[in-house]
């Protein structure tokens, strides 16, 4: 308890040595390396494919059933499945980017995926073949499990390769490009298997399977002989700093730069203030401060708490849309091909929506601005969404579905951006691991009751006023809205940045006088 609440103060003698860090006034150059748009490619394949092998059975969810002669809810427990297994997943994924380093914590994750695939591709086309349908659904479970242990490193991770290969002026755009290639992959696997599966048994699955090894396959070869964890030297102050501490530790390095912001009587928010300087002080190493602990004291944040609710509430309403949504447009007459074209079109939408905000902050650096205006529409959105899922409305509901996905994708590289600036100097890797480990465990209480809710409905299509998406709007409303409206947290990595280049300009302006 002591170490954890001491995670983060700044005491004055590491303040006297803000400069210490390499990238300050004595220390290596900072440069961009063309190769970082390669290394945001090859990452933004791998968290694309690890997600579509998500989504695999949400649009055929009854035909899939039928297939291996489970209960739909089974089948609904199988898409479910990786967020239940992100807890533990992202807690390994914490110490092996710690131990490991970036690079081969990624190469750990794309293995144990292509692995998941394959296995996944013997279920239904040995067990199954061989007549044990019940037999061949647990085996596609293994499968599946073994890519979703993997998934915390697709999920978790962006804002920490932004940091390591990019620059102040290309950070949130890259981490906005990392954080929305998992949710194009969630699309993509909802609208392909729209598109390969169809039939009362689902005829085509195992296509579906394969292509999606084959992919999994090549992009794990193409992290193996080309990705790198970081450049020869760092592009920005915070990669600096970073680079003397393994990820998910607080590295004296970070703490420095954050004190540069108290030489210049421009200080940061309590973040840095309130939560530690008995711990650097006190004797205590970085070593000791565990990733639990860290965690702990970042959930005494009271700004970054307001995010997390949101981001729970958030992310667990989009996880239950996109599990559920074959279920909510197949009562209203719909066939699971409209399912995958609202949900690629609500991934594809959001896309363009998550590379306009990301580049809205590097320019204007407006964090919380953006966050209320992403906030604000996505509510709306959410309403016309809800009211256009009925009979006779295709074109209405697809059109709803790409304005939810603008703005809601929108919303989540914005939100993590804000959290870790706020959280600074935690490692960037600290606030995202946590938003997605809790939201993961909302994401599964969620959609069973949303599942729930859609049985009690029996086979009415419903509207607004019904239950399952009354519930849907009331949290879009109370979770994720106003926490945002009640957000005001800080720009402490930007502003401490800032800081300690203004000091290094005035001291080469001095030792040039």
């Amino acid at each position: 308890g002591a170490i954890a609440d001491a995670a983060f103060a700044v005491p004055g003698a590491i303040a006297d040595a803000a400069l210490a860090a390499p990238g300050g006034s004595s220390g290596e150059p900072l440069r961009v390396y063309a190769k970082r748009y390669h290394m945001l490619a090859i990452y933004s394949s791998l968290a694309f494919v690890n997600q579509a092998i998500w989504l695999s059975f949400a649009p055929t969810a009854d035909e899939t059933a039928s297939r291996y002669g489970v209960p739909l809810l089974a089948i609904t427990t199988l898409n479910t499945s990786a967020a239940a297994l992100f807890v533990p997943g992202a807690w390994l994924c914490a110490r092996a980017l710690a131990r490991l380093g970036l690079r081969r914590t990624v190469l750990l994750a794309a293995t144990m995926q292509a692995a998941g695939a394959l296995v996944r591709v013997g279920a239904d086309g040995l067990v199954r073949d061989l007549g044990s349908k019940q037999a061949a659904f647990a085996v596609l479970a293994i499968g599946q499990a073994l890519a979703s242990l993997g998934a915390p490193v697709f999920l978790n991770l962006p804002p920490v390769l932004a940091e390591n290969w990019f620059d102040a002026k290309g950070r949130e755009g890259a981490m906005s490009v990392g954080t929305l290639s998992s949710l194009l992959g969630q699309g993509m696997g909802s609208a392909l298997a729209g598109t390969l599966v169809s039939g009362p048994d689902a005829q085509g699955t195992l296509q579906l399977l394969l292509v999606q090894l084959m992919f999994a396959a090549a992009a794990a070869l193409w992290a193996a002989l080309a990705f790198e964890s970081a450049p020869p030297t760092p592009p920005s102050r915070a990669a600096a700093a970073s680079a003397q501490q393994p990820h998910g530790e607080i590295a004296h390095s970070r703490v420095d730069l954050a004190a540069s912001a108290d030489r210049l009587e421009y200080p940061l928010s309590s973040t840095v203030a309130d939560t530690g300087a008995q711990t650097l002080g006190a004797g205590h190493t970085e070593e000791q401060l565990s990733t639990l602990a860290l965690w702990g004291s970042l959930l005494r944040r009271p700004q970054f708490l307001l995010l997390l609710v949101a981001f729970n509430v958030g992310l667990g309403i989009a996880a239950a849309i996109m599990t559920l949504l074959g279920q909510m447009v197949e009562k209203c007459g719909y066939g699971p091909s409209v399912a995958g074209d609202a949900g690629g079109l609500f991934m594809l939408a959001g896309a363009l929506g998550a590379l306009i905000a990301g580049r809205v902050l590097d320019k204007t650096h407006a964090y919380k601005q953006t966050l209320r205006t992403v906030a604000l529409s996505t509510s709306l959105a959410g309403a016309l969404f809800m009211g256009s899922i009925r009979p006779g409305a295709k074109a209405q509901m697809l059109c709803c579905a790409a304005l939810l996905g603008a703005w809601t994708v929108a919303a989540l590289p914005v939100l993590i951006a804000n959290a870790v600036e706020e959280t600074f100097p935690a490692p960037a890797d600290a606030p995202t691991a946590l938003l997605f480990t809790s939201s993961n465990v909302l994401q599964i209480a969620f959609t069973l009751v949303e599942q729930l809710l859609l049985n009690e409905q029996g086979e009415e299509c419903g509207s607004v006023t019904s239950p399952s998406r009354v519930l849907i709007l009331a949290a879009g409303a109370l979770g994720c809205l106003l926490p945002v409206l009640l957000f005001n947290g800080q720009q402490n990595r930007r502003r401490a940045e800032e800081a300690a280049d203004s000091i290094a300009q005035i001291e080469r302006a001095g030792s040039y006088g």
